[in-house]
């Protein structure tokens, strides 16, 4: 689904906006890359996972334009962006907060990706779309699995107040805390 969506915004760009398409493709082709590589221990950087977000987040905004908003809000010279998360851990959160929410320029949806203590925190406001997509509903569900086998953590998982929120402790190690 989100290649064929991608694929379909890369058409119209060519056409519309030529230099726009370029730099869509190369977030899409990193995008993929990074999609593909094979990681045996199943954790990457924090650091790569911003990224994948970063160029997930870039190409939403061309789709979407300003009825979506992200800010991540961690330093580059954070520590903690050396340190691990399960790989494609934080990529979904963002994708269920574009599917599950309404996201209009009066309205927009506002992600932040943040760092709280030893977790990073990816944070939504809620605007339920009445009617969703046809999901599984198991997007949480195998993140929450992947996360207790790989680190015997908990995902944190708050829907309060009117934001939706996640937090993922933040792994020391590429062998996980075991």
């Amino acid at each position: 689904h989100f290649l064929f969506n991608a694929l379909n915004t890369l058409k119209s760009l060519i056409k519309k906006q030529p230099d726009t398409a370029e730099d869509y493709l190369i977030r899409l082709s990193d995008f993929l890359r990074a999609s593909f590589a094979n990681k045996p221990s199943g954790l990457s950087t924090v650091a790569e996972e911003l990224k994948i977000c970063g160029n997930y987040m870039e190409m939403q905004k061309v789709r979407f334009g300003e009825s979506i908003h992200y800010k991540i809000e961690i330093s580059e010279k954070d520590n903690s962006l050396l340190k691990y998360l399960p790989t494609f851990s934080l990529q979904p959160l963002l994708e269920n907060a574009i599917k599950h929410n309404i996201a209009t320029v009066e309205e927009p949806l506002t992600i932040t990706i943040r760092l709280m203590d030893d977790k990073i925190v990816v944070s939504n406001n809620l605007q339920i779309k009445s009617s969703i997509e046809t999901s599984t509903g198991n997007g949480l569900t195998n993140l929450k699995e992947r996360y207790r086998i790989l680190s015997g953590d908990e995902v944190e998982i708050i829907s309060d107040n009117g934001a939706f929120t996640v937090s993922l402790k933040i792994l020391e190690n590429e062998r996980s805390n075991h």
